[in-house]
């Protein structure tokens, strides 16, 4: 009997169904048809014939005591070619923002909306989350083999990526003495080099009776992400680089315009090498490797072209024309010499399951699959039911890699993952009875601790030389460093194995400065690093600038500044040309801060400080003199009142009002608490009494002065009782002077600028001169009432006028008898007092008397007129006293054009009829 005792059944499992309506139903599950081995379950059992007698014999039995046991720690034998990545932690929206930025900065003439950019962030998350979980297009990246050269030896190298792309092909040799065993022999040189980065790294050692045969050596496949190449291993064993050259180069358009998703180099003896590869929709194509020439043909179509799978993965079968096809639910066995049939071996037996690797060992004929869930061994003879399988119990990964190695005639199954690093070993092989045993227990190899997350590449490897049953177990770390560890195959009651001490690496001068500038070196993304989001704590300089030592803690500083301030304006050297608040005066009064800022508000002074508050409260800052050695002041406070209604003259009182800002008081509040809010309200409450003062340099005057002379008053008078329009006087200006910013302009009318800067005037044009005449500096805007000169209905009367013109009938009163014969002879001539004149072209809010127009008869009035493009007409205003005194006026409408003449036509000029 040949396999293990199986129950083959249906069995029928209730389910209590969710819902409104809760009912049990039944669901078949299908048992497995093969035994299963599981830690702590009963496994099958055989009767058999032992002589005379019958004895019992189990699957899972423990015959022997040999396993793996470590001889040499972990070693580094290659350092890292890669720098430190960059983790960002950043959301979708952050990097769209950040994509957005740096397309503006380097690439301006790019115009892409935000909402494109982000939904290709998005789009490519997504497909980065989904690959980071399962890539079918990776595969191992390290790789081992042997050749013979010319002198009838056996070299042994490793191959594996370097660079910080992974795009480089590093061969190292491998050499093999009794007493250390095996030796790396490192170099930091690439053999060879390859445009984008290295996915899967093939290779098939030949016997040694092909170098009789064929001066061909080993192949070695590289597949990157648009290439597959096939590189030819040379014999010479005095060679510093042992890649010859390159054979064959596969493109996508040669496999069916597909990628390729995993290589395989067969072991053979034709003398034209060849090689097999899948594309990811599972069609397989050989490729004959010939010198100077490949061909490239199809050997079988995909076998299952209906299923949505881009997962296959190709082994070696029995012979030369037999292959295994893996698929992510299928096992199949195809026959190169049928090229339309594949035979199905195995299927998976639930849809949360998957196949993940498939290894064949000819040594006893057992084909070991895979899956995310158990490990199984399928005899090819009899492969529509494997022969049992094992629980691994390791969680859900489609990473799983299986692989097998011959220890003193028994195949060892390893089973590890590029996601850890925990590496499980399985010993199945055939017994006396020819059936399949699993001899000892799963048991783990100690793991290598190689930095980074995954594992890219790994390989067992032993060496030919090697007489023993050792092992040499190579991993491949993410940022590219070679690690190495050694077993041997021994029994473990015979005691621990000799450890081996040194001989383990050969590192050059090259070597070691690679590991020193390489080790904490991070990745140089060049202008895409502008991307990064980075976040900087500055609790270290807050406290140094808020919570720190405080300057107001030497009193002398505080005694200088208070000393200082009354003699502020004396010091300066230089007129200050803007405003200063009583704090900017303090600021200036004391000494240079030792950490200046941009605003002086958060620099500080020595007055922010308890001292100066009780300065404050004392009554001991000098505002006062401040104020008498200052040219202008005002008090802001009632300006700050509006900002803020708590601020108030009386400390007291403010500290009061502001006391409505504390928080809860409650019995888990510290004393510390209580005194910082304290000390914050005295701070608040000082800077708001620095603030409430403004102090300049240059005198302001509050009101302008009329200054007369007697040929200005007959000036004025004169052209009161012209016919024209009265233009307004020049601006004086009071703080602020305008400047002219054209160069030119203020070199040609140099002179006037001249008289300009003598009369304290700026000539400006007339509409500005009538635009700022509407407004006196100082008029209530309360009592304030804009009255339309060119509104008839709106006559100005005694009530209306506003308070800037009865200040100046009071300033300039008309002069009486009474006073002449007081006050004797007048220095000055009385000045004339002008009737009203038209209003000007520009309307403006100076309330003027309107023209009188003569009386006429009813039947000669002259209908009203409209202005300013309105649609209704003007209404006429009241009628007008006999004894009233008008000015003679040519104008007999009031306005900008009224009484104006018609157009004079002109005379049309006779058309010419014809003839000469």
């Amino acid at each position: 009997m040949s396999s293990w005792p199986t129950i083959h059944s249906k069995e029928a499992t209730s389910v209590l169904r969710k819902g409104k309506h809760r009912e049990e139903a039944s669901i078949e599950v299908q048992v497995a048809d093969y035994p299963v081995v599981e830690y702590g379950g009963l496994t099958s059992a055989n009767l058999n014939h032992e002589g005379r007698r019958l004895h019992w014999t189990f699957l899972s039995e423990e015959r022997t005591d040999k396993k793996l046991v470590l001889t040499r720690d972990a070693v580094k034998v290659f350092p890292s070619t890669k720098s430190l990545p960059h983790k960002s932690t950043l959301g979708i929206k952050q990097v769209a923002e950040q994509t957005s930025h740096f397309l503006r900065l380097h690439y301006p003439d790019v115009d892409l909306p935000s909402e494109v950019i982000r939904d290709h962030i998005a789009e490519d998350a997504l497909i980065e989350r989904k690959l980071s979980t399962f890539d079918p297009y990776i595969g191992n990246t390290l790789t081992t083999f042997s050749r013979p050269t010319e002198r009838g030896e056996l070299a042994s190298y490793v191959a594996f990526p370097m660079g910080e792309t992974s795009s480089e092909l590093n061969i190292t040799p491998l050499l093999h003495t009794k007493e250390h065993g095996i030796t790396f022999v490192p170099s930091t040189s690439a053999t060879w080099a390859f445009p984008i980065p290295i996915l899967q790294l093939v290779s098939e050692s030949r016997g040694a009776e092909l170098s009789t045969t064929r001066a061909a050596g080993t192949v070695v496949a590289a597949r990157t992400y648009s290439s597959t190449y096939f590189l030819e291993v040379d014999n010479n064993g005095e060679s510093s680089k042992p890649i010859k050259g390159e054979l064959a180069q596969i493109r996508h358009s040669e496999s069916g315009n597909r990628r390729i998703v995993d290589v395989m180099v067969p072991q053979e003896t034709r003398e034209t090498p060849s090689a097999l590869f899948v594309n990811d929709q599972g069609t397989i194509f050989e490729c004959e490797l010939a010198k100077g020439k490949k061909t490239v043909r199809t050997i079988l179509a995909s076998p299952s072209p209906d299923l949505n799978e881009d997962f296959f993965r190709l082994t070696h079968g029995s012979e030369e024309t037999t292959l295994f096809l893996l698929t992510g639910s299928r096992v199949h066995l195809a026959d190169l010499r049928t090229a339309d049939y594949a035979q199905e071996i195995h299927c998976r037996k639930s849809k949360d399951d998957f196949l993940t690797s498939l290894d064949y060992s000819s040594d006893d004929g057992l084909l070991r699959v895979c899956s995310t869930s158990e490990v199984l061994w399928i005899d090819q003879r009899h492969s529509k039911k494997p022969l049992f399988s094992v629980k691994h119990g390791r969680r859900f990964d489609r990473h799983l890699q299986v692989d097998s190695m011959l220890f003193d005639d028994r195949p060892l199954t390893f089973l590890n993952s590029r996601r850890n690093g925990l590496v499980t070993v399985y010993d199945v092989s055939r017994g006396d009875e020819s059936l399949a045993h699993l001899f000892v227990p799963p048991y783990t190899l100690p793991s290598l601790q190689v930095p980074g997350s995954t594992r890219p590449g790994h390989a067992f490897f032993r060496h030919p030389e090697d007489t023993k049953d050792n092992v040499c177990f190579i991993q491949l770390s993410d940022r590219g460093s070679v690690h190495r560890m050694d077993f041997q195959y021994s029994s473990t009651a015979s005691g621990s194995p000799i450890m081996c001490d040194g001989g383990s690496v050969k590192w050059s001068e090259d070597v070691y400065e690679l590991e020193k500038d390489l080790e904490n070196r991070h990745a140089e993304p060049g202008p895409m690093g502008e991307r990064r989001y980075e976040e900087t704590d500055l609790t270290d300089a807050y406290t140094s600038l808020f919570c720190g030592e405080d300057s107001g803690d030497n009193p002398n500083a505080t005694y200088d500044v208070l000393d200082t301030m009354p003699v502020f304006w004396q010091k300066q050297e230089a007129p200050v040309e803007h405003i200063l608040t009583t704090f900017d005066i303090a600021f200036r009064s004391g000494s240079e801060p030792r950490d200046p800022s941009r605003d002086d508000f958060f620099t500080g002074t020595p007055l922010d400080s308890v001292r100066g508050y009780r300065a404050l409260k004392q009554g001991r800052i000098p505002l006062e003199a401040v104020i008498k050695r200052s040219s202008s002041h005002w008090n802001i406070l009632p300006i700050l009142r509006h900002l803020v209604p708590d601020v108030h003259e009386d400390t007291e009182e403010l500290l009061h009002r502001l006391s409505r800002y504390d928080l809860a008081s409650s019995e888990d509040r510290p004393a510390a608490s209580f005194r910082r809010e304290t000390e914050a309200r005295e701070q608040l409450a000082l800077d708001l009494a620095l603030s409430s003062d403004l102090f300049s340099s240059r005198v302001v005057k509050t009101e302008v002065a009329v200054q007369e002379d007697d040929f200005e008053t007959v000036s004025r008078a004169t052209e009161a009782m012209s016919i024209g329009v009265a233009e307004p006087p020049e601006m004086k200006f009071r703080f602020l002077d305008p400047i002219s910013l054209e160069g030119e302009e203020r070199a040609r009318k140099s002179d006037e600028k001249a008289a300009e800067s003598e009369s304290g005037g700026f000539l400006l044009p007339l509409g500005v001169r009538l635009l700022l005449s509407d407004w006196t500096i100082g008029t209530d805007p309360q009592e304030y009432m804009y009255v339309d000169p060119y509104d008839a209905s709106t006559a100005p009367s005694m009530h209306t006028m506003p308070r800037m013109q009865e200040k100046s009938r009071k300033q300039a009163p008309l002069p009486s008898a009474a006073t002449g014969s007081q006050g004797g002879q007048p220095q000055r001539p009385p000045p004339v007092v002008a009737g009203p004149s038209a209003p000007p072209p520009i309307a403006s809010s100076q309330l003027v008397h309107p023209p009188r127009v003569p009386s006429l008869p009813q039947s000669q009035q002259v209908p009203p007129r409209m202005f300013n493009g309105a649609s209704q007409p003007t209404q006429a205003g009241p009628p007008m006293s006999q004894n009233h005194m008008s000015m003679p006026s040519t104008q007999v409408l009031p306005g900008p054009y009224g009484g104006r003449p018609e157009p004079v036509k002109k005379k049309p000029a006779k058309k010419r009829v014809g003839g000469f």
